[in-house]
């Protein structure tokens, strides 16, 4: 297996690649990148590899601009926790966040917790050209409006593709599972704990949805039915919810209930899982040997389909300016730094693909990356769809209904008598929040 050139790009600081790159977000100049000197923001985020990134970087930033930036992260349940107080509260302490579009993009857009930055794109005295909109892979980008207002940049452009140990799957004369049977069988041919666990996911409540979707698209599930009912409950989503319960139960670690994003990294960073289904954007983290121990003994392969066929979910954490904020023009020019092709370079030729074409295609990054990651990357990101999060305004709320069940399913519960339960609750909710039609 091919991993990153770990001599060309994970021996160097992050700073210092930007530097040897002769990268400057300015170096076209046609913005006084000067004209908010003297001003403090403030930026709350999701405590994250691309907040290090702006971090290491942060006194370019404040010498280009003259704006200092005050960088407060939380991991990701406190994270929505703390940031949820503060635009209820319309705190003017908040200048830019992070924020994921896919799951509370239509409620944040319709409590008005988004500043339009459609003006300040299009303001020339505010926005360089070579910052080029138009090198954003348009489905990410058209992710994040709403009612034709541009609400955040995309940081990111994220599917959930299979991991597997390529070491283990040789030595058991196994192939990469190209149906969601196959990787059940193959988990269940791995699975020796505790050294080695068959599969691991996320199950914790907050989380296992992201998760599960998969699962229930794949099954020819969907959110929602044709007619507009709760589609939680259908015979498909109980098979999608079976399948995704029997295979956590039977072939993952004992902590399935409380599984993030940050245990199921773990579990595979230390070698401890034969496949995980997640983002991406987890390659630079897995493949980096101070770090990982499964660094160059891992590969890629495509989100396996189910009995409804192939689906691939899209998610993007972003930069959105906050519409309390007196700093406005300040936070623009931050995100627009941090979303700049020179800063999102180094990530990406580090495997935390970013959302723009020109890196996805780049050939030095084709050549570096393992070949089975970059076939299954670039297919997934051309064809996926945000179906990680119900796609309505009260989403994080129908998102925490769903998540109980499924949580409630793995510690044992009956998964038809939680799914029925969760859609009468999601019922209730969408008859509150939704707009009649």
């Amino acid at each position: 297996m091919r991993g990153i050139r770990r001599s060309t790009f994970l021996g160097l600081g992050l700073a210092s690649m930007m530097l040897a790159a002769g990268t400057n977000p300015a170096a076209a100049n046609d913005i006084n990148w000067r004209q908010a000197q003297g001003t403090e923001i403030r930026l709350l985020t999701l405590r994250a590899w691309f907040a290090d990134h702006w971090r290491a970087n942060l006194p370019e930033f404040e010498k280009l601009t003259g704006i200092k930036v005050v960088i407060e992260d939380y991991p990701e349940d406190p994270f929505r926790q703390k940031l949820a107080v503060e635009m209820a509260g319309k705190s003017k302490s908040v200048d830019v966040f992070t924020t994921g579009t896919m799951r509370e993009g239509r409620q944040f857009a319709n409590l008005g917790w988004y500043a339009d930055l459609t003006p300040f794109i299009n303001d020339a005295t505010l926005t360089a050209r070579s910052w080029d909109k138009d090198d954003f892979i348009a489905s990410v980008w058209q992710a994040h409006q709403f009612q034709g207002r541009q609400v955040a940049v995309p940081i990111q452009s994220n599917v959930q593709l299979l991991y597997y140990r390529k070491d283990l799957f040789d030595a058991a004369g196994l192939a990469p599972p190209r149906t969601l049977e196959e990787l059940e069988a193959a988990a269940k041919r791995l699975h020796n704990p505790p050294a080695v666990y068959g599969f691991v996911s996320r199950g914790r409540r907050t989380q296992a949805p992201y998760s599960w979707s998969h699962w229930l698209f794949a099954n020819g599930g969907s959110w929602i039915t044709p007619d507009g009912k709760p589609g939680i409950n259908s015979p498909a989503a109980i098979a999608a919810t079976e399948q995704y319960v029997r295979l956590l139960r039977s072939y993952s670690d004992p902590g399935i209930t409380d599984n993030g994003p940050a245990e199921v990294q773990t579990q595979f960073l230390q070698g401890r899982a034969a496949m995980i289904l997640d983002a991406v954007s987890w390659a630079g983290l897995f493949n980096d040997p101070a770090r990982s121990r499964v660094a160059g003994k891992w590969a890629g392969a495509l989100a396996p389909p189910g009995a409804a066929g192939a689906t691939y979910e899209l998610w993007a954490w972003s930069l959105a300016v906050s519409p309390f904020s007196d700093k406005q023009k300040a936070a623009w020019l931050f995100v627009q730094w941090a979303t700049s092709k020179e800063m999102q370079r180094p990530l990406h030729m580090r495997s935390f693909p970013m959302p723009r074409t020109s890196l996805w295609t780049d050939a030095e990054w084709k050549g570096a990356v393992e070949p089975g990651y970059y076939q299954a990357a670039m297919t997934q990101v051309q064809a996926a769809r945000p179906i990680g999060h119900p796609p309505f305004v009260a989403s994080p709320e129908i998102t925490d209904i769903v998540g109980i069940a499924i949580n409630n399913a793995l510690a044992g519960r009956d998964i038809k008598t939680e799914l029925d339960a969760a859609a009468r609750r999601m019922a209730e909710v969408l008859e509150r929040t939704e707009p009649k039609r």
